[in-house]
């Protein structure tokens, strides 16, 4: 059992990846089937049609038919394969500098949080009390900062800005 799911998963695989390949073998055995069955010779038209020339006896020619039907879809495969694989390279470099921006930009988003707390814990150090103007500081600083990581989750699309210093994070405000 687990060995026809196992087949069954690289059956699928490879035709995933050789549709081309597989459809071309395919016609190939198609063509071979119709030409030995109905008396086609189109191996000898093909050639003729090619060379010029009147070609009738070859042992092998309905295989070399085959051959040339499939190195076409192999070739077709190829091109899809590397433009395939191309993209998805460039998905994964889009993705990539995507978390990057948002790290960059949680990053700074917490540490400019952290830097205003300082005040406050060199207050609380000295064995200072906050007054109410100083906790409503707070307050709206951390509403601020659950606000814009909220923005980030929002986000619809990636849009870049200088934090400076050559480095850039997301654009929140659009």
């Amino acid at each position: 059992m687990a060995i026809v799911f196992f087949v069954e998963k690289i059956s699928r695989s490879l035709w995933s990846r050789f549709t081309a390949t597989f459809t071309a073998a395919i016609v190939g055995l198609l063509v071979i089937f119709f030409d030995l069955f109905f008396k086609l010779e189109l191996f000898a038209r093909f050639v003729a049609v090619v060379s010029h020339i009147d070609v009738r006896d070859y042992e092998l020619d309905e295989f070399i038919l085959l051959a040339v039907i499939t190195m076409f879809g192999s070739t077709i495969d190829m091109v899809w394969y590397r433009s395939k694989a191309k993209q998805d390279i460039k998905l994964q470099e889009e993705r990539l500098h995507a978390m990057r921006l948002t790290m960059v930009t949680v990053e700074d988003i917490i540490n400019n949080l952290l830097n205003n707390m300082q005040y406050f814990r060199f207050k609380s150090e000295q064995g200072q009390l906050l007054d109410a103007d100083e906790i409503a500081l707070l307050d709206k600083q951390v509403k601020e900062t659950t606000e814009k990581l909220e923005k980030i989750h929002a986000l619809a699309a990636v849009a870049e800005r200088d934090l400076g210093q050559g480095i850039s994070g997301l654009k929140l405000d659009h």
